[in-house]
């Protein structure tokens, strides 16, 4: 997932844009990455 990240950073750099809410945009636009994200979240530990 590293790979992604650096790439949404370029995008949103080039697009003066928030990196993180791009990211949250492009995985809420597809729904296999919004499954995989919830399934992350759950299966991180509580802080």
């Amino acid at each position: 997932m590293g790979l992604i990240l650096q790439l949404v950073a370029v995008v949103a750099n080039l697009f003066s844009a928030d990196s993180d809410e791009l990211l949250t945009n492009i995985i809420n636009e597809n729904k296999q990455l919004e499954a995989i994200m919830r399934v992350a979240r759950q299966l991180q530990p509580a802080a």
